[in-house]
């Protein structure tokens, strides 16, 4: 019987052993315990939820670079039915960029691909700008956001954006380019600036 009673006793001794070694074990499996940390604490990991869907917004990106000039230019020509002959080019304070930034930032923007480009340009915005001592230069223009190419801080932030596209057929053909088109885009944003 003593036989039988310590016996029984060591089966639970090892039993708990076992149980205590399996969670420990887990613990450091699934992170709980930080096995280089002397004091083995529990870690909070899953009590802490991190935001990392921060969505970087392109025009606080743009007017956060070493922005050297801004120059909006506006071309009319009555032979091409408007009212007046107009070429007109002005400079803009940072303030002034920021305004009409903020104006197109609402509309909806579409990456829209394309072989070639025709038309008037009418107003051009032109923003030259540097990063590490290389120029670059961001336009708007014929309702279209055009990125530099060489840039590709923000056109990352602009790509990451998951835009609706548009013209994708044209997407992989040689020569193809894309711009981002801005819906419902009125020129009337640059009447201020021509007064």
């Amino acid at each position: 019987m003593k036989e039988d009673k310590s016996k029984n006793v060591i089966i639970i001794m090892l039993t708990i052993i076992i149980i205590l070694l399996l969670i420990i074990l887990t613990l450091v499996l699934t992170g709980k315990v930080n096995v280089n940390n002397k004091n083995d604490k529990l870690d909070n990991k899953n009590d802490v939820i991190e935001n990392n869907n921060t969505e970087v917004n392109w025009a606080e990106k743009l007017l956060s670079y070493n922005i050297s000039e801004i120059k909006l230019s506006r071309k009319r020509n009555t032979q091409l039915g408007d009212s007046q002959d107009i070429d007109k080019e002005v400079t803009l304070s940072k303030e002034e960029l920021k305004q009409i930034l903020d104006k197109i930032s609402t509309n909806k923007l579409v990456k829209t691909y394309s072989l070639g480009r025709g038309g008037q340009d009418r107003d051009h915005l032109t923003v030259s700008y540097q990063i590490n001592n290389q120029n670059y230069t961001f336009e708007v223009f014929a309702g279209s956001i055009v990125l530099d190419s060489a840039d590709e801080e923000i056109k990352n932030i602009f790509n990451n954006s998951n835009y609706e596209e548009r013209n994708t057929e044209y997407k992989n053909q040689a020569g193809a380019f894309y711009y981002y088109s801005i819906e419902e885009y009125n020129e009337s944003i640059f009447d201020e600036y021509f007064k």
